[in-house]
């Protein structure tokens, strides 16, 4: 298997970055080809399904694991480059100025970024020979440490400690100096995703075959059930999470209530659903500024 491949493999059950405060935007969502896993896009939708972009790639893309910058003006994701190399890409939130981040070390491919809160750097997981773990490297690609053998998947919250995922074994904290390390889920787990206000993780658990999105407390404390589905993603102000069930994008209360389906449900020209997954949700900058992103409601 290819380093790409292997990253490939992850996202079928994984997704993991954070929510940061602020008004609700839109989504960002992957969208699969059918019967064609290596073939995925970033688009970005409203909670009423309207399509506001799709985000360009070049060549065929191959593009996972979105996750918004603090102040909703960045988007970091994984970017496949080849069958060999996969990077952490960034792009404006109007599709613009696209790039990648250098990789960790050669033939190691940097997959599911998350920013820190200050917006400064990004987590990541890297895939490879003995350098895997959590890695961080500065918005302007420089500054490249290891963090922790540990873990995949990771997700940094408002008040700096890392949840990581590890392959859909457990979910854990550390600090971003990879000490005091902490297991948090005693049962197979992933995808953490914490609150706005850094108090409570959502996490994906797996059991006899199935998947629900769970929450608890940053202890890991005080475990909740709240629906059948996966790859949870907190929004900005709190109060809900959207989350992903037999290939659609739902939305509920961070309680559990209300869960509701996003009504876009793009099909290829065979007329075969596309597949969508891996939500993450915008928090949206006090003020627009010139060639900032509308959305709906805007």
């Amino acid at each position: 298997m290819t380093f790409a491949a292997a990253a490939l493999a992850l996202s079928a059950t994984a997704s993991a970055h954070a929510a940061f405060p602020g008004r609700n935007g839109v989504l960002a969502v992957v969208a699969s080809q059918p019967g064609n896993l290596g073939e995925r896009s970033i688009v970005l939708i409203g909670l009423d399904g309207a399509v506001v972009r799709r985000i360009p790639c070049p060549g065929r893309c191959g593009d996972l694991w979105p996750a918004w910058s603090p102040n909703g003006r960045l988007l970091a994701f994984s970017a496949r480059l080849s069958a060999v190399e996969t990077r952490i890409g960034l792009v404006r939130a109007d599709g613009t100025r696209r790039r990648t981040l250098p990789r960790p070390a050669p033939f190691v491919d940097a997959v599911a970024p998350a920013w820190s809160p200050d917006g400064l750097r990004i987590a990541f997981g890297a895939v490879g020979f003995d350098v895997s773990g959590i890695w961080t490297v500065n918005r302007t690609g420089g500054d490249v440490r290891r963090v922790s053998p540990l873990g995949q998947l990771p997700a940094w919250s408002t008040r700096g400690k890392l949840a990581v995922g590890t392959g859909g074994v457990a979910v854990w904290t550390l600090d971003t100096d990879g000490t005091h390390r902490r297991r948090l889920t005693s049962t197979r787990s992933d995808d953490p995703d914490w609150s706005p206000d850094g108090s409570r993780i959502a996490y994906t658990r797996f059991a006899r075959g199935r998947e629900a999105v769970y929450t608890m407390t940053a202890t890991g404390r005080a475990k909740r059930r709240l629906a059948s589905g996966s790859m949870p993603a907190w929004s900005p102000d709190g109060r809900s999470i959207a989350f992903v069930r037999e290939g659609r994008i739902f939305v509920m209360s961070a309680r559990g209530r209300d869960v509701r389906k996003v009504p876009y449900a793009p099909m290829t020209r065979t007329g075969k659903p596309v597949r969508l997954e891996m939500p993450a949700w915008r928090p949206r900058p006090a003020t627009a500024s010139a060639g900032e992103l509308r959305e709906p409601g805007r």
